[in-house]
């Protein structure tokens, strides 16, 4: 869907992963159509090495507070870009963790399964959700 990363961005020409090997949520996608900010981890969860573009994302950050043409997405809920945070709650009711940053305006509320698997919501008071992060697998 036109995302994608450039290796040498990173110091590489290609990458193989073995089996088993993680890399955090540092991968910067891009996409000429969006300019929020996006980043990935991969996994690879096959018993044989492969390149990182055919492996699994196991994390992933959407950041649209500052794009001026952001990326949507939808979540489990109904609840996608733009919900409210009252909206949130009704779907996923109370968070385990909250972080209020009055300066900029906006909420994260952090649901989580333990220290590995968590997903968060970043709540703008004015514009709703802006972003989410997810990590999956641990």
């Amino acid at each position: 869907n036109g995302w994608d990363f450039d290796l040498s961005d990173y110091g590489h020409d290609s990458y193989i992963m073995n089996s088993g090997d993680k890399i955090t949520g540092t991968i910067a996608l891009e996409n000429t159509k969006y300019d929020s900010d996006i980043t990935v981890g991969f996994i690879n969860t096959d018993k044989k090495a492969k390149d990182i573009k055919k492996c699994s994302i196991w994390t992933i950050n959407i950041n649209n507070r500052f794009a001026k043409n952001p990326v949507s997405f939808a979540l489990p809920g109904g609840i996608k870009e733009g919900s409210s945070l009252k909206e949130v709650v009704k779907a996923y009711g109370k968070p385990d963790d909250t972080y209020r940053a009055d300066d900029m305006g906006y909420w994260v509320y952090t649901y989580s399964s333990n220290y590995d698997k968590y997903f968060k919501l970043e709540i703008d008071d004015k514009k709703g959700v802006i972003g989410m992060t997810m990590q999956l697998y641990d």
